[in-house]
């Protein structure tokens, strides 16, 4: 991973243990992941969805950021609150970049 702010960092691995991985949460491949403003990713998820945020589309696409095999934007392990949890800390209004090589 090139650069600080695009890592996330973890001890967990039982091998490796600390170790640098993308965040994940960027459906819509521009270069950030959000929840909030414009080109966000949780509206084109519930667009994914048919705008129905009760659909669920089996299969790794996308909106799958929990990588289950369920796009979801409600319900259990739903992308959605992946999404807002785990890639932008519980923060609507934080902005991951992410950072490419030199």
């Amino acid at each position: 991973l090139f650069g600080t702010a695009a890592a996330y960092t973890t001890a967990t691995h039982p091998v490796l243990g600390t170790v640098n991985l993308l965040w994940g949460g960027n459906t819509n491949s521009n270069i950030n992941a959000r929840y909030q403003g414009p080109s966000n990713d949780r509206i084109l998820m519930l667009s994914d969805l048919g705008g129905n945020e009760l659909n669920i589309i089996n299969g790794y696409f996308r909106g799958d950021l929990n990588l289950n095999r369920n796009s979801r934007y409600q319900g259990p392990s739903n992308d959605r609150i992946y999404l807002l949890s785990t890639t932008l800390g519980t923060n609507e209004l934080t902005i991951r970049t992410q950072e490419l090589p030199n």
